[in-house]
């Protein structure tokens, strides 16, 4: 864990980059949502499980392709893709919440996706983002961290929250 390079928290002044990563941020929101979700209720060789890692792969990366960098992270109750603060709304309501608090839970204040992180990396980093533990979060994060380093993930890379 490195410490993270933090940016201006305002959007791009360039319309059309906030919009795409609005939009594009809210879907990958969403995908990180539904894959926990999945990984939680099914076998990993599930449909529901193949079919919302391969999602949450592709707008990744997408986002990764034409912004260059994907950071998602957490500053008090908000959420934000690169420095594009995502609006809450009744619609994303629960997801919104529902990952605030597993990443709390996991002392995980922000998440950097490199380019190349494939299905696998998201499985092995999502399977043990949600799990159950007595652990404090310092002590989460760092148990997270070491298992993505053992199991070789080197596309995701976990960064505690900061003030």
């Amino acid at each position: 864990m490195a410490d993270p390079v933090r940016k201006e928290e305002k959007p791009s002044h360039d319309p059309a980059a906030a919009a795409f990563l609005r939009k594009r941020g809210r879907d990958f929101i969403i995908s990180f949502y539904g894959t926990l979700r999945a990984i939680k209720l099914y076998p990993v060789e599930h449909t529901a499980v193949q079919r919302t890692l391969a999602e949450l792969t592709q707008v990744a990366s997408e986002i990764v392709d034409r912004e260059r960098e994907l950071e998602f992270r957490i500053s008090g109750e908000f959420l934000f893709i690169n420095s594009t603060r995502l609006r809450l709304d009744l619609t994303n309501y629960a997801t919104f919440g529902y990952l605030l608090r597993v990443c709390r839970t996991a002392g995980v204040g922000a998440v950097h996706i490199h380019a190349g992180a494939g299905v696998r990396d998201w499985l092995l980093f999502l399977s043990t983002l949600d799990a159950q533990t007595q652990l404090s979060p310092d002590e989460r994060l760092h148990e997270i961290a070491e298992h993505l380093t053992n199991t070789n993930v080197r596309h995701i890379e976990l960064f505690p929250f900061t003030d």
